[in-house]
């Protein structure tokens, strides 16, 4: 495929990307022979365009961009980047051909060679059927899981995937997300998922915290109320924590997965999912037992 092949082909595909006016609906352009070099454009609605250009620093072995390459996405207006995280650009122009060549250019700029052909997936139906009609849609075989090593772009790929906030763990390298205050819970929650340990002894380790503390007073009865809740139910844990120099504790909720053969994009999904409606789920059962001096009764 030539540039000018390239060109036609971006250009037409984001004309009907641009056409359907559907937030969430994105493209990718990918060199064929390398799925981790591509740009990706994804339609915000009213607030246009955003494009990002692979940082091939997803999974290992990384194979970071070069400091030119680096540049020449800034003059494109391409910044950001790293590990786990791709180079964005914010103001598109929204007008096909300017956005193709904009592309092109960050392709180019991107990565020292240009992949014979370009691969176009899309989550937009209206795209797919145009690029069947052109005879340029490549079927994506469906491929068996396959247990792999535990890696941290697995965890942004489940909390994505989930739908939930993501945010880079202060504390160390893993990730967070949370949900706040309501009526039924009674308190929010934070989530942080990491991989702890070293190979082989990989762990994928869930901590919940409630993000209000438990007064001394309320400690014996909520220590009980968490017994009845692991007379039935064994996961996550919970257990109370005491603060160095306070007098109060804090809600947490474990779970733990061993994962040193390996494990699938699924199991990370349906793990860290579970963990936290589980922990959801004890805070709704919790919220009323709290406020009534009646015994704890599980809920049916």
């Amino acid at each position: 495929m030539n540039g000018k092949q390239r060109y036609h082909l971006m250009s037409s595909v984001l004309a009907v990307l641009c056409e359907i006016e559907r937030e969430g609906a994105y493209v990718i352009f990918e060199n064929a022979d390398r799925p981790d070099e591509y740009v990706q454009v994804s339609h915000r609605g009213a607030d246009g365009l955003l494009a990002e250009v692979g940082s091939r620093e997803w999974a290992e072995p990384t194979h970071p961009l070069s400091d030119v390459a680096r540049s020449a996405l800034e003059v494109l207006r391409f910044t950001g980047g790293g590990p786990e995280r791709n180079y964005v650009n914010q103001a598109l122009p929204t007008e096909p051909g300017g956005a193709a060549r904009t592309l092109a250019g960050a392709l180019d700029a991107a990565y020292s060679r240009r992949g014979p052909d370009l691969v176009v997936k899309t989550n937009a139906a209206e795209v797919e059927s145009w690029l069947r009609e052109q005879g340029l849609w490549i079927q994506q075989p469906t491929a068996l899981p396959v247990a792999e090593p535990l890696q941290q772009n697995m965890i942004r790929a489940a909390l994505r995937a989930h739908g939930w906030r993501i945010f880079h763990d202060e504390s160390g390298e893993g990730f967070m997300t949370w949900w706040g205050w309501d009526t039924s819970l009674g308190m929010g929650l934070h989530m942080h998922v990491d991989v702890c340990g070293n190979a082989p002894w990989r762990v994928l380790a869930i901590v919940g915290i409630g993000d209000r503390p438990i007064p001394e007073a309320e400690r014996p009865r909520m220590l009980e109320l968490i017994n009845t809740w692991h007379e039935d139910r064994r996961w996550p844990c919970v257990s109370l924590a005491r603060q160095e120099g306070e007098d109060s504790s804090w809600l947490h909720f474990g779970w733990s997965l061993p994962a040193g053969a390996g494990v699938t994009q699924g199991l990370v999904n349906d793990t860290i999912g579970a963990v936290a409606d589980s922990a959801l789920d004890f805070l709704r059962w919790l919220n009323p037992q709290r406020r009534t001096s009646d015994a704890p009764q599980m809920a049916g």
